[in-house]
């Protein structure tokens, strides 16, 4: 499966390093804390793309240019879908027909057939649908990280790991289902299991509209990044155009530049925009 890789060239200046462990992941972070200075990032994705999705990053100032790239996956998640609505259907035909035998003509027994019949599929699409992942790089193509899911988690909970080149995790980023009933969560840890910031949709009312209304998905997304006890440092907010278009602006002091760029991306890929 394929990862998510940032690369950049590096510049000479102080560095933060927020992972402590072997001497490679210390080095790697160093050299992501010399590459992406700026507070100000914009994620734009281009026309006409069939088999991958790209996004060109590029710091306000014009300083700092990366590229990201995923496969879109149509094959896999054509079949995915498939799957999921004939098991469905299967389910439902099956309820449906013990019903007539054992309830003829109750509304209620067709009722719960037909809500277990789009129970059974969308499980099947959680277990079935191929994990999304990309590939970022710099100018010169070198890789900086990866952001990568991880596997063995219950299905409705999600979480991917930043490594970097050398397969080392740097950060862990976890989205828990019962936290994000009614309001979208995405918490990131240290490879020590510590807490280190959240991004969180910007409100719960907001959050429901886009989720569980037929035109939500329309309107653009909006995170807050905010430490515990809600202390605000940053925002992850979608433009209105075609295609997506993204605006990433965060205090430098509160958040290393390569972590919060890397959050933006994730939000864009975990969240299946």
């Amino acid at each position: 499966m394929s990862a998510l890789k940032l690369v950049a060239n590096v510049n000479e200046t102080p560095v933060l390093v927020t992972v402590p462990n072997t001497n490679d992941k210390i080095s790697a972070v160093s050299d992501l804390n010399r590459t992406f200075l700026s507070s100000k990032y914009q994620i734009v994705q281009p026309y006409f793309q069939v088999f991958k999705e790209g996004y060109t990053i590029v710091s306000e100032d014009n300083s700092e240019t990366y590229a990201a790239e995923r496969p879109r996956s149509w094959f896999k998640r054509f079949i995915s879908k498939f799957v999921a609505w004939t098991a469905g259907i299967t389910t439902f035909v099956f309820l449906f027909v013990f019903s007539l035998k054992l309830a003829p003509g109750e509304p209620a027994a067709i009722i719960a057939a037909l809500l277990l019949g789009i129970t059974v599929a969308i499980m099947t699409i959680k277990f079935t649908a191929p994990k999304r992942n990309a590939t970022v790089s710099g100018l010169e193509k070198n890789e900086l990280f990866s952001i990568k899911p991880s596997s063995g988690h219950f299905f409705f909970n999600h979480e991917y790991n930043i490594q970097s080149k050398n397969g080392h995790v740097m950060a862990i980023f976890k989205k828990r289902f019962l936290d994000n009933f009614f309001r979208i969560h995405w918490h990131c840890y240290n490879p020590n299991g510590q807490y280190l910031f959240s991004a969180s949709e910007d409100s719960i009312i907001m959050s429901i509209i886009r989720r569980y209304f037929i035109f939500g998905k329309y309107i653009p997304i909006h995170f807050i990044f905010h430490k515990q006890g809600g202390k605000k440092f940053g925002n992850f907010t979608r433009r209105f155009s075609l295609k997506d278009k993204y605006k990433i602006d965060y205090d430098t002091n509160a958040i290393d530049g390569w972590l919060v760029v890397a959050t933006a991306i994730l939000l864009d890929t975990g969240e299946e925009r």
